[in-house]
């Protein structure tokens, strides 16, 4: 009996150790399929934060917001000292945001010098602009409720 036991056990640990690493190495599903056919694409939205994007997020400060967003409604700045009268910093402080925002890869450099904002900045700052409105609007919620 008791070496039943132990060979159902041994077969238990068999199969949870096999889901395991099924579950974890198992390629992420990167396509959906549509009702009428065809392929539509997958957590591709604007409002479905990924986790490299929650990570991009968390490396950044409210200024470093500002700064993407301004970049983001001027579309091209020229120079820094174009985004020193904007915001009202030092081109120092603003050479540094703009070296850490071109590190996560939210905007680049071109080769006239130029700052833009990358797809993927844009893609970021929708998103967070459409939780902050949605967060305004919960908070209306629960005034008006009260």
């Amino acid at each position: 009996m008791l070496h039943v036991a132990i060979t159902l056990l041994v077969i238990c640990v068999i199969l949870w150790v096999i889901l395991f690493a099924v579950l974890r190495v198992s390629p992420k599903a990167k396509r959906k399929f549509e009702i009428g056919g065809g392929e539509a694409p997958y957590m591709t939205e604007s409002w479905s934060l990924q986790e490299e994007d929650m990570r991009s997020l968390s490396n950044m400060s409210s200024q470093d917001l500002k700064l993407l967003e301004n970049i983001y409604n001027i579309g091209t700045v020229n120079t820094i000292d174009e985004l020193e009268l904007l915001t009202k910093e030092s081109t120092r402080i603003l050479a540094d945001r703009l070296r850490k925002l071109e590190e996560l890869g939210l905007i680049v450099r071109t080769t006239t010098g130029q700052y833009e904002i990358t797809e993927y900045g844009r893609r970021l700052l929708e998103s967070y602009k459409e939780k902050l409105t949605i967060r305004k609007r919960e908070e209306e919620l629960l005034e008006n409720q009260q």
